[in-house]
C-alpha cells in the first residue's frame, strides 16, 4: 500500500491554524474620562550663577582659561600626559589577574564615594561639584613645573 503526500499530510492531526482572539472586559478607557483643562503654565526664572549651565558653556570656560594660560605649550603636556596615564591605567587594571586584584577595590571605592559626594553636594549642599574640582586643579596647577604665576 503505497502513500502518497497527501495521504501523509491528511494523516496528521489537526492543529488550529487561526490564533484565538481574546476577548476584552469592559474597563474605563482614558478617552470616556470627562475633560479638564489644562493646568497654567508656571514660569520659573532661573537666577544668574557663574557655574556653567550645558557642556558647551563648560567648553567655552574652558577654552578661555586655556586662552589664558602664559605657557600654552606645557599646559598641552600635561594634558596628553594625564590622558596617557588614564588610557595606562585603564589597560592595566583590566590585565586579567590585576583584574581582580585591582579592580574590586577601585569599584569599592567609587561605591562608598558616591553617596558620600551625593550626600555633600545634593543634601548638604556644603559645595558645589564645580567649586571643589576648581580648588584641586589650583592645587595641583601650583605644584606642577613650567605652570606657576609669574
Amino acid at each position: 500500500m503505497a502513500l502518497s503526500l497527501s495521504t501523509v499530510c491528511s494523516l496528521r492531526p489537526a492543529v488550529a491554524s487561526a490564533p484565538r482572539q481574546r476577548v476584552a472586559a469592559p474597563s474605563a478607557s482614558p478617552l470616556s474620562a470627562p475633560l479638564r483643562p489644562a493646568a497654567p503654565a508656571r514660569r520659573v526664572a532661573a537666577a544668574a550663577s557663574s557655574k556653567p549651565a550645558d557642556f558647551d558653556e563648560l567648553l567655552m570656560l574652558v577654552a578661555e582659561k586655556f586662552e589664558k594660560a602664559d605657557n600654552k605649550p606645557v599646559v598641552i603636556g600635561y594634558l596628553a600626559a594625564a590622558i596617557g596615564a588614564i588610557v595606562a591605567a585603564e589597560w592595566f587594571i583590566h590585565l586579567p589577574l590585576f583584574n581582580i586584584l585591582l579592580g574590586f577595590p577601585i569599584q569599592f571605592i567609587g561605591l562608598i564615594a558616591t553617596p558620600y559626594l551625593a550626600l555633600r553636594y545634593y543634601v548638604d549642599k556644603e559645595a558645589e561639584p564645580l567649586q571643589d574640582v576648581e580648588k584641586v586643579v589650583n592645587k595641583v596647577t601650583a605644584q606642577l613645573p613650567g605652570l606657576g604665576k609669574k
